[in-house]
């Protein structure tokens, strides 16, 4: 018995070798090369049995190829859901939004009734998000409300939810594209290793650096005019009042006396 679960487990080895091998290679720059139609048409062709192979590689390896991992208590990112998924991402996950980043697949109809709302960006496969869908996508994790969690996914969860998640971590995390590559890889290790070089990505973490100088450089305007106005405040503080002084033997009386006659001069009756 032992001998035939070897020679099966052998065997599978052979004839899933191509698969792992497609799993494996570099897949952007060949699709990246076909004609967009035929890019699109393939791309749909190619989902199904792709989503297969997934789905066959999590029932083999679950703990080397799990379906999805939390990244931390806002996002988690993963495969496709399946809609027997949905309960346990809403009831155990707390999970109130998805972000769906695939091309060839809609969502499920039953997000509203779990009380999850999806934002779609839709990207063809093995291609990357834009910088500008990252954005969009960083503003819905943002605006979910308190303790919900945004699931991040495409078909297999490696490389456009991938992307999405290294925005996350370059924007919320202050983490450089390498570092963030580094610590996605060590959440869920079939990730693309190769994320971080993506022009997206790239343009993603300059922009979080120039908002980060931009706010530097208000906040310290702001400091500088506040104490301005403090020195000024200080400076421009109204002396303490006092009577004027008046000479020794002075007479108010008299000098309003004097006034009087002196008004009267030239007056005719």
């Amino acid at each position: 018995m032992t001998q035939v679960m070897a020679a099966l487990k052998f065997l599978m080895k052979i004839l899933t070798a191509p698969l792992w091998f497609f799993d494996a290679i570099d897949k952007e720059a060949f699709v990246l090369s076909l004609p967009l139609p035929v890019r699109k048409r393939a791309l749909r062709i190619m989902f199904w049995p792709t989503l297969a192979w997934t789905l066959l590689l999590h029932k083999m390896m679950p703990e080397q190829r799990r379906w999805y991992d939390r990244i931390d208590s806002r996002v988690i990112i993963g495969a496709l859901p399946l809609k027997s998924d949905l309960p346990t991402l809403a009831r155990i996950e707390r999970v109130t939004g998805l972000i769906n980043f695939c091309d060839e697949f809609d969502g499920h109809s039953e997000y509203e009734a779990w009380g999850m709302r999806q934002l779609r960006l839709p990207t063809l496969d093995y291609t990357s998000p834009t910088a500008q869908q990252l954005e969009t996508g960083l503003d819905f994790i943002r605006r979910q409300p308190p303790g919900g969690s945004v699931y991040v996914h495409c078909k297999a969860g490696r490389g456009r939810a991938g992307t999405m998640l290294m925005a996350y971590m370059i924007d919320d995390k202050g983490m450089s594209p390498s570092a963030a590559q580094a610590a996605l890889l060590a959440a869920r290790p079939h990730v693309s290793p190769r994320l971080w070089k993506r022009p997206a990505v790239r343009e993603l973490s300059r922009r979080v650096q120039q908002r980060a100088l931009a706010a530097q450089a208000q906040a310290a305007r702001a400091d500088a005019e506040a104490a301005a106005y403090a020195q000024r405040a200080h400076a421009g503080s109204p002396p303490t009042a006092s009577a004027p002084s008046q000479p020794q033997g002075f007479d108010p009386r008299a000098a309003v006396g004097e006034s009087a006659a002196a008004d009267g001069e030239g007056v005719t009756g």
